[in-house]
């Protein structure tokens, strides 16, 4: 659930690309150290399209960011109330724009008790979780910071 969507998906989540990519460089790298005189390369399988470090760096942030957002949103939902195994379940739900079913063990939980200010913070970590910090942090740095 927490890994879904692929190259050109519009599913929220992280990118199977993006994680492919981290442990392919991160195995590199390792390997690399181990290995000092024997030469690794840094693409995709199948493709010759080779990782850019930039790219990497910017994977990693996205994860980072997700990881956060996760952390952060479980925290707020705890402290409104919510028991912890539910907001945590909640937070996953809100970031990956899931919807809230019996798998996921939350049948019992109603929303129209939540308070305003917890629904708004819902809201917001779903466009979060959607169109992803990363990108919303870009285009602030952009119009903000012009050089």
């Amino acid at each position: 659930m927490i890994i879904g969507g692929s190259f050109f998906s519009t599913s929220s989540g992280l990118r199977f690309i993006k994680i492919y990519s981290l442990f392919k460089y991160s195995m590199n790298q390792i390997l690399s150290f181990s290995r000092p005189k024997n030469i690794f390369m840094n693409k995709l399988i199948f493709t010759k399209i080779n990782f850019d470090f930039i790219e990497i760096n910017k994977y990693f942030l996205t994860i980072l960011i997700f990881i956060l957002s996760l952390l952060i949103l479980t925290s707020l939902l705890s402290l409104s109330g919510i028991n912890f195994e539910s907001s945590f379940k909640l937070s996953v739900l809100t970031l990956m724009n899931t919807v809230n079913s019996s798998i996921y063990g939350l049948t019992d939980f109603n929303f129209n008790n939540l308070h305003f200010s917890t629904k708004y913070t819902l809201i917001l970590f779903m466009i979060i979780g959607r169109i992803e910090l990363l990108t919303i942090l870009l285009l602030i740095k952009k119009f903000l910071f012009k050089n």
